[in-house]
């Protein structure tokens, strides 16, 4: 194997390698630091309270009670007379 081979194949290997790039990250992301006003902030998290279902309770409908019915048995008797003529 040549002396100049495995250089290019070290170089190749640098090229690819994989970088990490927490470090200059993370003094990108807290160098630019902004922080906004609490009232600002407090606004927003009042205005968000209570959106989600899972704050909500959950809402109590009436149970109906059974309605009876409005004819009576004498009404029923008539009617199965007409309709199926029975005596």
């Amino acid at each position: 194997m040549c002396f100049v081979s495995l250089c290019s194949d070290l170089e190749e290997y640098h090229k690819k390698k994989a970088v990490n790039h927490l470090k200059t990250n993370l003094l990108y992301m807290t160098s630019g630091r902004c922080v906004a006003d609490k009232a600002v902030t407090q606004q927003v998290l009042t205005q968000n309270r209570g959106r989600k279902s899972k704050d909500r309770p959950a809402e109590k409908k009436e149970k109906k009670k059974p309605e009876g019915t409005v004819f009576t048995e004498e009404d029923f008797r008539k009617f199965e007379r007409e309709y199926f003529g029975i005596p």
